[in-house]
């Protein structure tokens, strides 16, 4: 399910109300503000988001290796799988909308 919804992120799908609930729903992860800019810059989310961006391009930004931002989003990303069940239930709300 979390692979979907990332799906649809980057299809650019989802409206900006949804962003904004998966963008709050990553700054409340455990993870470094670094791991979580990263996250938001491959993702089009949060209040300054612009573009999707590879993670070549993210790289290129912070002077790192592609591997790096690739650690870091999925660290992020690997956060979703273990969200509270009423935090979960949030994403399984926004992909039944899209699954119709």
């Amino acid at each position: 399910m979390v692979n979907k919804i990332l799906k649809l992120l980057k299809l650019d799908v989802l409206n900006d109300e949804e962003k904004q609930t998966i963008y709050e729903l990553a700054r409340a992860t455990k993870r470094t503000d670094l791991q979580k800019r990263r996250f938001y810059m491959v993702y089009n989310v949060g209040p300054n988001a612009k573009e999707h961006n590879t993670y070549k391009k993210v790289a290129s930004f912070y002077n790192c290796s592609t591997g790096a931002i690739r650690s870091s989003v999925m660290s992020v990303v690997a956060s979703f799988y273990h969200l509270q069940n009423e935090k979960f239930s949030v994403l399984e709300n926004i992909l039944k909308k899209y699954e119709k």
